[in-house]
């Protein structure tokens, strides 16, 4: 037993690919993957969501929320949307459409409690999967 687990443990980890370093594709400091939050990934293509967030003396400040589209292989932006809603969290694809999930901006008040400054919601971007 211990042999298959050892087996296990052993196939797992040389499955798993190396990590990209920031000199390798793009910078995990600016651009598509400074602020990442949500992935959806297609044959050749990745979707990550940007929270596009400051850090001030009040907490987290949210601004516009954004959507890039990274080629997978070369881990370059081909194009990135603004979005309407703050703080993306999620993208999902349905057919031909993208779904991304927008917590909206939450902020904390001077006594410390978190409360919603804007709503968040769904955004539709429509047919561009096809």
């Amino acid at each position: 037993m211990r042999f298959l687990a050892l087996f296990l443990l052993l196939f797992v980890s040389c499955a798993l690919p190396e990590p990209v370093s920031p000199d390798e594709g793009v910078s995990l400091s600016t651009g598509a993957l400074a602020q990442p939050q949500g992935l959806w990934t297609s044959d050749d293509r990745l979707y990550v969501t940007n929270a596009n967030y400051t850090i001030e003396q009040g907490g987290v400040v949210y601004g516009t929320g954004q959507l890039s589209v990274l080629d997978r292989a070369e881990l370059s932006e081909l194009f990135r949307w603004d979005l309407p809603l703050k703080n993306p969290v999620h993208v999902q694809a349905e057919g031909d459409d993208l779904w991304v999930l927008c917590m909206g901006d939450i902020r904390r008040d001077d006594d410390g409690a978190f409360y919603v400054a804007e709503s968040g919601g769904l955004v539709l971007i429509p047919g561009v999967l096809n």
